[in-house]
């Protein structure tokens, strides 16, 4: 469906245009003229520290590492290229007579990418981790490049306008200035995540659950500290000192994290709220500027312009993306053409975007505020109506169309193998479910409950037949000692099974034989086999998924590799989640020996899932060993 960003600025829009042009007063129209005016810096340190530490503390890390070459060339000389040739367009193609320095303003705007609509695709559809990487680590990466690009662009168009802003400088120390921002935002984020880190792990008291809310405080207070001190205290780069500060947390204090659960549903819910404000107030600024027919911002031709401009920004990406694929199917995690086709109609514009055209909108007005310079807001008036313009049909057009455009390039589609293993695993978990009710049927509390009220709210028990009900009963007179042995009341479940004539006369005399058997003990001899035999069952049990699936699962001879391959990536995951439950329950302390454990096990689940991906066997303890003497390294350093 259409993205609720897109819902949102339509929303907003809505709201602009109808206050603009029905002249309202009340207090709802006060306060839309009260946010469209906001101070650029508020409007930064509110919202990017909020969306960029939520996106950046969620990366696979270890996927990052191997893909950080190809993220830094989509992230730095991509998004130079791009700004350089949407500012040809905005020089050349647009009739605004925009200056060079304005043109690389807007261009370096537009090179901000949003994945917010497709990344919730990617997720759903189980798309594969390399495509999801590339999605979400150029994004992070290009925002940080984008914002540090419209800095030293910005300042040179500000000083142009002459309006008491800005700053004049050369090629050499505009590079020099990218340097400094760059790579001491870098810097300052990687201090902010050890200090963060240490913290994480003197709250790690995964039994106190105010120390849980301490760890989600301290996550807020040092994302936005980080920005803060790097943009406006250290005139670093503040986006990528909290990216910078995001993963590295991520790296070395995840598993310090006493509830992950907590963590991501506040985060999750703090950019949700982040989300709908900037997209409703981008959405209400584009409504006051093509409403506003009196000031001329905007006028019928721009429409063209704008679709033209979407149109021809979809076409340079493609373009870029297949001008550096000799370069990134080459190194890191490599990359395929399906792969980069949907990456190009992927290239979403959003929040970042919005938030500086926005800043630099409100900057220039404050500017001119009591001065005679319309003619300079106009300007800043028509850069952000592109760019919302922009940012609005991307997020409808291509947001909408990545899920079918997907599909088609067969980027979603699941191995013959692993729908088997899917289907063996839903068998299996059916049969749980199954001996779970059978069992609770022998409490006399459920002799009368409504079964089809049962099988609606718990769907995978419907359409059950009368040898599996039966099966179930015999297994739960095996797992039952004989002495705690109860016969289950099913007259209420019955009715709703099919052929279930035979399995009656099977209840019927299981009842007899329990009335007729009373109170009676079983003897010595007989407690002893009936216990040996249960004990022989439930050693069985550890053993049924694993058989079910061998008998379950036909290994197909023309691609026995891609059915091996499956299941050790579904080991992997599996072992993965046995390893986070273990820190959930604290039986895997990750504060003992200073992380040292817990970091090497879940590292070398990332190293095993690499090579499981690659068709490679398992190791999985020797690729732990290599992550331990990694971290070793590191600590000693």
């Amino acid at each position: 469906g259409v993205p609720y960003t897109a819902v949102l600025f339509v929303i907003g829009m809505l709201m602009g245009v109808g206050t603009v042009r029905g002249g309202f007063t009340d207090q709802l129209s006060q306060s839309i003229y009260l946010w469209q005016g906001i101070n650029s810096e508020v409007l930064f340190c509110v919202f990017l520290p909020g969306l960029l530490f939520k996106d950046a503390i969620e990366v696979n890390f270890h996927l990052f590492q191997i893909s950080f070459g190809q993220l830094l060339v989509m992230a730095f000389p991509m998004v130079l290229a791009g700004t350089l040739l949407t500012a040809l367009v905005a020089m050349y193609v647009f009739p605004y007579g925009w200056s060079f320095h304005l043109a690389l303003t807007f261009g370096s705007i537009l090179a901000a990418t949003d994945p917010v609509a497709v990344s919730a695709l990617l997720n759903e559809v189980g798309a594969p981790p390399r495509l999801k990487m590339h999605v979400s680590g150029e994004s992070l990466l290009n925002d940080g490049s984008a914002v540090v690009f419209y800095t030293v662009f910005s300042g040179l168009f500000l000083f142009e306008l002459d309006i008491g802003l800005g700053e004049d400088y050369s090629v050499g120390e505009g590079f020099a200035i990218f340097f400094r921002k760059a790579l001491g935002g870098a810097a300052m984020g990687l201090g902010f995540a050890l200090g963060l880190v240490i913290i994480l792990h003197r709250l790690d008291r995964r039994f106190e659950k105010e120390e849980t809310v301490l760890q989600v405080a301290a996550t807020v207070t040092v994302a936005y500290l980080s920005f803060y001190t790097a943009e406006v205290t250290a005139e670093m780069s503040g986006v990528i000192s909290v990216v910078t500060c995001g993963i590295v947390t991520k790296a070395f204090g995840g598993s310090l994290i006493s509830d992950w659960k907590v963590m991501d549903s506040f985060w999750s819910l703090l950019e949700h709220l982040l989300n709908t404000l900037i997209f409703s107030l981008g959405g209400v600024v584009f409504g006051f500027i093509i409403a506003d027919q009196e000031a001329g911002h905007w006028e019928p031709r721009d429409w063209g312009y704008l679709v033209l401009l979407y149109l021809i920004m979809n076409v340079m990406r493609f373009f870029l993306l297949f001008a550096f694929y000799p370069i990134l199917s080459r190194i890191g995690l490599k990359t395929c053409v399906n792969e980069v086709l949907f990456s190009g109609w992927a290239g979403l514009r959003g929040a970042v975007g919005i938030a500086l055209a926005l800043g630099l909108d409100n900057e220039v007005a404050e500017a001119v505020q009591g001065t005679d310079g319309t003619d300079k807001l106009e300007i800043t008036k028509k850069v952000f109506g592109m760019v919302g313009g922009v940012a609005f049909l991307t997020l409808v057009i291509n947001g909408t169309l990545s899920g079918p455009l997907l599909i088609k390039l067969g980027l979603a589609d699941s191995t013959d193998s692993r729908k088997r293993i899917v289907e063996c695993a839903e068998h299996s978990a059916r049969q749980k479910v199954l001996d779970d009710f059978i069992h609770l049927m022998t409490d006399p509390r459920f002799f009368f409950i409504d079964f089809a009220l049962v099988q609606h709210h718990c769907p995978i028990l419907q359409n059950l037949t009368a040898d599996e009900l039966e099966e179930a009963v015999a297994q739960n007179k095996i797992k039952v000692h004989p002495n705690l042995y109860q016969t289950p009341n099913l007259e209420h479940v019955l009715p709703y099974i099919k052929e279930s004539d035979k399995l009656k006369k099977l209840m019927l005399r299981a009842k007899r034989d329990l009335f007729m058997s009373g109170s009676a003990t079983t003897t010595e001899a007989s407690e002893d086999v009936a216990f040996r035999s249960f004990i022989k069952q439930m050693s069985k049990s550890g053993q049924q998924f694993l058989d079910e699936m061998e008998a379950a699962v036909e290994v197909p001879e023309e691609a026995p590799d891609v059915l091996v391959r499956d299941v050790r990536i579904m080991f992997v995951e599996l072992l993965r989640a046995a390893y986070n439950t273990q820190i959930e329950l604290g039986e895997l302390d990750p504060r003992e020996y200073n992380g040292f454990l817990s970091y090497s096990l879940l590292q070398g689940i990332d190293f095993a899932h690499d090579e499981a991906q690659k068709g490679k066997p398992l190791n999985d303890w020797a690729l732990s060993q290599v992550t331990s003497n990694d971290y070793i390294d590191q600590t000693e350093d």
